[in-house]
């Protein structure tokens, strides 16, 4: 993973972040989507800002930006980056 987090609140918009089949396959599925760390049993679901959400960009993958197709594993956040209010973060990684 690299970059940073948008973290733009995400208000309202309230996209659902998804991950494609090579991020989100296997084991990685339990990786925090941020981080990278181990998700453990906080699994707080990660979403997406209207700009990072919107159209076709809420059908790409939160980590790479590859499109998702049907794959479509939820993207989750480990406690350290899902706790209060950086739950309601965007969670796309910038390039």
């Amino acid at each position: 993973m690299s970059g940073s987090r948008c973290g733009q609140w995400v208000g309202h918009a309230d996209f659902t972040a998804k991950l494609c089949n090579d991020c989100g396959f296997g084991s990685r599925e339990n990786d925090c989507a941020v981080c990278g760390n181990w998700v453990g049993s906080t699994e707080t679901l990660g979403v997406l800002c209207g700009d990072c959400g919107f159209g076709s960009k809420g059908d790409e993958c939160s980590q790479c930006s590859s499109w998702v197709g049907s794959f479509e594993a939820r993207a989750k956040l480990c406690n350290d980056c899902g706790f209060g209010t950086r739950g309601e973060e965007c969670c796309r990684l910038k390039p």
